[in-house]
């Protein structure tokens, strides 16, 4: 009796499947789990049922990132319909193409060196963060979410925290090396005289760590003595002060 009850309370053509699931959904799959996803009332929106699963969406939302979070007010079926085969890949781009997707919506825009690679190079899954795969449903095929902004997510730190890891304090977008944001007189020696002309690894030499990355010497250098860096031609004689 229960069941004839709900049959009644749904539309016929409700109870037949409009379409096959988006393989990414093909547990669903089957008019007994309809319900897992469509509410019997039509009043109630999908989308609690969606964020239920997609928590790595609901996240952003909470904190304001994304894409999601600055045009997602509308439904979530009305950009990720489904029922349209297995292989329809739940994003229609009926705005954009991949290729023509204006990063600025996603509140990040990219410049310098970042404007002139491919999607696929960042988006890929080596550079997903952990905090987002784990609240994600499944595996990410597609992996548009699930960056971070911060550049050692995806880059080397070849400093190996010797210095600041507010990367755009020195280095820019545009071009990385030399770091054209860095000035020596914010440190404690400042450059003068002929130090003002040396390269840097003249003074800080390039060695190669445990996994090959670079690792310059910033922070372990001694400059209390001329001595620490110069050899002493008077072999001592004339004691250690040079600049007297």
């Amino acid at each position: 009796m229960a069941v004839l009850t709900l049959a009644l309370a749904v539309p016929v053509r409700a109870q037949l499947s409009p379409g096959k699931l988006a393989k990414p959904h093909r547990s669903l799959e089957g008019t007994t789990q309809c319900l897992k996803c469509h509410q019997v009332s039509r009043r109630e929106a999908m989308d609690r049922t969606c964020l239920a699963c997609h928590r790595e969406i609901g996240r952003l939302l909470q904190e304001k990132r994304g894409l999601h979070s600055r045009e997602g007010s509308t439904r979530c079926s009305s950009c990720h319909p489904d029922h349209a085969g297995e292989d329809f890949a739940l994003i229609p781009w009926t705005r954009d193409s991949i290729e023509r997707f204006q990063h600025r919506r996603a509140g990040w825009v990219l410049d310098g060196a970042h404007e002139r690679i491919e999607c696929a190079e960042c988006h890929t899954a080596k550079y997903l963060q952990p905090s987002s795969t784990a609240l994600a449903p499944g595996p990410r095929t597609e992996p548009w979410t699930g960056l971070d902004r911060t550049c050692a997510t995806c880059h080397d730190e070849v400093h190996r925290g010797s210095v600041s890891r507010a990367c755009a304090d020195c280095h820019t977008t545009a071009k990385w090396d030399p770091a054209p944001r860095f000035n020596h007189d914010s440190t404690k020696y400042p450059l003068t005289g002929r130090h003002d002309s040396v390269a840097c690894t003249g003074c800080h030499p390039v060695a190669r760590g445990p996994d090959q990355g670079i690792d310059p010497a910033f922070p372990a250098l001694k400059f209390g003595q001329c001595s620490a860096c110069h050899s002493d031609p008077h072999q001592g004689r004339l004691g250690a002060q040079c600049a007297d």
